[in-house]
């Protein structure tokens, strides 16, 4: 997966990257908790 391939590599661009990914999940999590609260 890409979170186990990211922390090897400390780029600027994978800071931005790791916090899209980490925003997606949290609104995914939000999405899935509101269809099925």
């Amino acid at each position: 997966m890409i979170l186990e391939a990211a922390p090897v590599e400390p780029l600027p661009i994978d800071a931005t990257a790791t916090a899209v990914l980490v925003a997606s999940l949290v609104i995914t999590a939000l999405w899935l908790a509101y269809l099925y609260r």
